[in-house]
């Protein structure tokens, strides 16, 4: 186990060094790069009006001036990216400063603009740049339509197979005449949509780079740098729409490169699903619900390479619950009985629940119900029983959808029959000691642990009872039809009928009646 631990940190060390080396790479090829253009810029500064602009697009469509019209484009458009978004202005202030990000973002784009040459005549563009830009209408026509033609362009001049998602357009024997224009192209979109803050024209360059992905077969890190962005748009953006289109990305990116490429995918998205599982709360219900959808879609991609990231996910889980077990006094608690976890927990039911039938991920199963019924009975107070049922939920869902039998009923009765909940009743019906909470039920889905001020009183015997005999209930329905049910259900009926006969409750409870819901369940 030691030895297996050690694996695995070795392993996280040198994912975070490709991870830094890859970085240190695309800012290399950023530097050769914008070496070479101030190299090859000639001394002449071209002036780009709006029918200067669209003669260039025209020359898109003949194979004769389709080179050098889209060079003339290309080059245009990266300065005027370098006007829009100052991408690497903001993150080396952000490196370099101490404050905020908002503070950090506008010192760099004042910093950026500084860059900005506007002229006499009305024209503006990058200080010492090849080009400069008449108008707005031609900026804004090279910003909106351009990159869309220079694309159907290669598209036309390769001769692209539309129909085989996995064409290599390196096998054309004209691929090496237009490398770099596909190069220069694909950095401007992906720093333009690094920087955008507009949501509308996120999605417009989130579909640009849906068409980038047949060219990373023969651009080398394309596809990672393309998963780098997908994968934080999905992850940090808060509206649905700009999700959904950096998850169709994500999607194609696996779709299309499979193998390697697909475990990096599902590497990346659990790694921002656990960054955005560490909140849970109802108005975050539901991005963790559309970020558990996403990744069961994902796991259905190849089964093969999903069996690997799932042994991995859920080993990972089993450690940090062994790490906890094996401290003292369980002083790590906190590592298991956190949001991040429990979503974890969250994301596997779902997807074992999606896959039950395939033969690589049923032998899942056992494992993932070892940890998470451990997990649910760890720390056995009744401040914990958010945690209890969370698991309970997962558990049910998954033995519904498996057809597995899991054992639950204990954790559950054993809830019903804590100490805190026999005091409770009995200072419900007690003149003194009454520890009545006005206020409504728990709710039970965002809560994992119980204030203190709670335990006892009558929302807490009302919330925990309803609960309990809910996930009863479902456990039930989970054996309604095998043949066991009756050796099953019966220690269940005679613990609910003796704990309804051992207290007495009064109607000025609120109509609450424990014998009455006791029948009806063992009924």
């Amino acid at each position: 186990g030691d030895e297996d631990d050690d694996d695995d940190e070795e392993n996280d060390d040198d994912d975070d060094d490709r991870g830094d080396e890859d970085d240190d790479d695309e800012n290399d090829d950023e530097d050769e790069d914008s070496a070479s253009r101030d190299e090859g810029r000639d001394q002449v500064v071209e002036i780009l009006t709006d029918e200067r602009v669209a003669t260039l697009e025209s020359q898109l469509e003949l194979d004769a001036s389709f080179i050098p019209a889209a060079t003339t484009l290309v080059e245009a458009l990266h300065e005027a990216v370098e006007l829009s978004v100052p991408t690497q202005a903001v993150k080396n202030a952000r490196n370099k400063s101490g404050k905020t990000k908002d503070k950090a973002d506008a010192k760099a784009r004042s910093q950026a603009n500084s860059s900005l040459q506007v002229n006499p005549n009305g024209s503006f563009g990058c200080r010492g740049g090849q080009f400069q830009f008449a108008d707005a209408e031609g900026y804004r026509r090279l910003m909106n339509r351009s990159m869309t033609l220079v694309l159907d362009g290669v598209d036309r001049y390769l001769s692209r197979d539309t129909s085989n998602p996995k064409w290599d357009p390196s096998k054309n024997m004209r691929w090496e005449k237009v490398e770099g224009i596909v190069k220069s192209l694909a950095r401007s979109i992906l720093e333009l949509t690094s920087g955008v803050d507009d949501e509308e024209t996120k999605r417009f360059l989130l579909r640009r780079c849906e068409r980038l992905v047949s060219y990373s077969h023969a651009i080398q890190k394309l596809d990672r740098r393309l998963l780098k962005i997908a994968t934080r748009e999905w992850a940090e953006c808060e509206m649905d729409e700009t999700a959904v289109r950096a998850f169709l990305l994500l999607h194609l990116i696996g779709r299309t490169r499979e193998g390697d490429s697909l475990m990096d995918v599902l590497k990346y998205t659990h790694r921002a699903f656990g960054d955005l599982a560490k909140v849970y709360n109802p108005s975050r219900m539901k991005r963790v619900e559309f970020a558990c959808k996403c990744l069961t879609e994902l796991h259905g991609i190849d089964m093969e390479v999903s069996y690997k990231a799932a042994f991995t996910e859920i080993r990972e889980l089993g450690l940090t619950l062994k790490a906890v077990m094996t401290s003292k006094g369980l002083a790590r608690i906190d590592d298991v009985y956190n949001w991040q976890y429990i979503n974890r927990l969250r994301l596997w039911s779902r997807i074992l629940c999606f896959y039950h039938r395939e033969e690589q991920l049923r032998p899942l199963i056992y494992p993932y119900c070892q940890i998470t019924t451990v997990v649910m009975t760890l720390a056995p107070a009744p401040k914990n029983f958010g945690v209890r049922f969370q698991c309970a939920l997962f558990l049910n869902e998954l033995s519904q959808e498996s057809d597995t039998f899991i054992p639950l009923a204990s954790a559950l009765l054993e809830a019903l029959e804590c100490g805190d909940m026999k005091r409770g009743l009995q200072g419900i019906t007690s003149s003194r000691g009454n520890r009545k909470v006005s206020g409504p039920s728990l709710d039970w889905r965002v809560l994992l642990r119980i204030p203190e001020s709670v335990l006892g009183s009558s929302v807490f015997v009302s919330s925990v009872l309803d609960r309990a005999t809910l996930l009863l209930v479902m456990f039930m329905s989970c054996l309604s039809r095998n043949v066991s049910f009756p050796e099953a259900v019966y220690p269940i009926t005679v613990t609910l009928k003796r704990l309804a006969k051992s207290v007495k409750v009064g109607r000025e409870w609120g109509g609450f009646h424990l014998h009455t819901r006791c029948e009806k369940l063992t009924g």
